[in-house]
């Protein structure tokens, strides 16, 4: 009945995916972070009372606390963390036997940087329109345009280092699977090169894998 959504930033898809799970009982949407952006999240639980709700301390996505009971999700963040984190993050999922949803949308592929490139261009042309208005983001953008370059820069890093599918099954390795269950691979996607997804949940050990077929 709990989604407890991990490295949540701004929120990320959590927003438009949350109308889309019309289950019975209702979800309910737990943001978390590391270092939790307290004005967005009372902006979206304010928006959004009865459906998602904040937690205000610093949640570890590699040690959640056990009070934390839910499906874990992680939108488009798992690329932030190097082999060893990252494998540790599915590693306390699996001992503590709660399902891990990971979704990313970047991928190594020779598209995804083609896509980026028109990126300086739309901050460009979008910048007089974002609000609060300041001066500061002006100057940055055009006099000095370090907000396109950092923002096509950390684009660029964060394909390099988003985990295909292959380096997924390496991860979970050594993760005794006789009662949890770990699927990773690629969704084809109208608008990106492909979303990079693992998912894991405890099962036990007399029962198949879910269909999990798109």
């Amino acid at each position: 009945t709990h989604i407890i959504d991990l490295c949540s930033g701004g929120s990320g898809p959590i927003l438009d995916l949350y109308p889309k799970l019309n289950t019975q009982p209702p979800l309910h949407v737990v943001l978390t972070d590391k270092y939790p952006n307290l004005p967005m999240f009372k902006a979206i639980r304010k928006r959004n009372r009865k459906a998602i709700s904040y937690i205000t301390a610093p949640i570890d996505a590699t040690c959640v606390p056990p009070s934390l009971t839910g499906i874990r999700t992680l939108f488009s963040s798992f690329h932030h963390f190097g082999p060893e984190k990252a494998a540790r993050i599915l590693k306390d999922a699996h001992d503590k036997r709660s399902p891990i949803a990971i979704f990313e949308i970047t991928n190594r592929h020779i598209a995804s940087f083609l896509l980026l490139l028109p990126l300086p261009l739309l901050i460009w042309l979008a910048t007089p329109f974002i609000k609060p208005f300041t001066w500061r983001r002006l100057i940055f953008t055009y006099l000095l345009p370090a907000i396109p370059f950092f923002t096509l820069w950390d684009g660029f890093v964060s394909i390099l280092r988003t985990y295909s599918a292959s380096d997924l099954n390496a991860l979970i390795k050594g993760l005794p699977t006789d009662d949890y269950h770990f699927e990773a691979g690629t969704l084809k996607s109208r608008l990106h090169t492909g979303i990079v997804y693992l998912i894991g949940y405890p099962t036990p050990s007399d029962r198949p894998p879910l269909d999990t077929t798109l």
